[in-house]
């Protein structure tokens, strides 16, 4: 579908079999305003929904809901999704891959969740209005850059 810039809707909620969304799935297709991801989706590919363009981006998704079962965000996964605001965190992902949410200007805050043990190089680079970022002392490993370049960033919580 990679590069579908009318495409609006997508449910695979149905779609148990699935487990991983592929390189470059939803590429640029920047009109995806509900995405309802597989219930037994457990790895999210690189640039799976990102956009090698910020203008190509996903313009349209304002939210979106990952499935707990999954663990892995890959590099670039939502590179470019300029107007994703409101991200429901997987309750045992455990690793955030580099690049993977680089400039979602609109997402304003992050309550990872207690299992994240890794954020990669320049994750959430980029994010213009993020403001809040919370996370367990779990993690371990938060790469060079992961929070560079977001001016509006106030709170950083490390919780047990």
């Amino acid at each position: 579908f990679d590069g579908c810039v009318s495409l609006k809707y997508v449910d695979m909620s149905a779609c148990e079999q699935i487990k991983m969304i592929p390189f470059a799935m939803f590429g640029d297709c920047a009109a995806i305003e509900t995405m309802l991801l597989p219930p037994n989706l457990e790895t999210i590919d690189s640039w799976a929904f990102g956009a090698t363009d910020k203008s190509k981006g996903l313009e349209s998704l304002k939210e979106i809901v990952i499935p707990d079962t999954v663990t892995v965000i890959e590099d670039y996964a939502f590179y470019n999704a300029v107007n994703l605001k409101d991200v429901t965190w997987p309750k045992n992902l455990v690793s955030i891959e580099d690049y993977a949410f680089y400039n979602c200007d609109s997402l304003t805050e992050a309550v990872l969740p207690d299992t994240l043990t890794s954020i990669g190089f320049e994750a959430f680079c980029g994010c213009g209005y993020l403001t809040t970022v919370t996370m367990a002392d779990a993690v371990t490993i938060i790469e060079a850059y992961a929070f560079a370049s977001c001016p509006e960033l106030v709170n950083v919580r490390l919780s047990k």
